[in-house]
């Protein structure tokens, strides 16, 4: 038992980690756009300067960022590491190993 919890802990830990990460990206794509906003026109402007991306590929991925497809995609990533972490948690206690008594 003692293996298992340490085979399942660790993906528990990057779950959670994942989760948080995607949450505060999430926050600051939906409470702060004019901070996210003006990342992407600098990341592209660095692009376009260093000659990394055409301006046309540059426009559809400044477009996609911009807009609500990236909004969604994170908002999926969120909702996924919320559904792996419940599952290990449940896991966890249906094993037994969640530490209460």
């Amino acid at each position: 038992m003692k293996a298992l919890l340490l085979n399942i802990l660790p993906w528990l830990g990057v779950l959670a980690f994942c989760t948080l990460v995607f949450v505060a990206w999430l926050w600051v794509l939906i409470v702060k756009p004019e901070m996210w906003l003006a990342f992407v026109d600098r990341e592209y402007a660095f692009y376009l300067k260093k000659g990394l991306l055409s301006p046309s590929v540059a426009d559809r991925m400044r477009q996609f960022e911009r807009g609500i497809g990236l909004k969604l995609l994170v908002g999926f990533c969120v909702l996924v590491c919320i559904a792996g972490d419940s599952y290990i948690g449940f896991r966890l206690v249906s094993l037994g190993l969640s530490g209460g008594r």
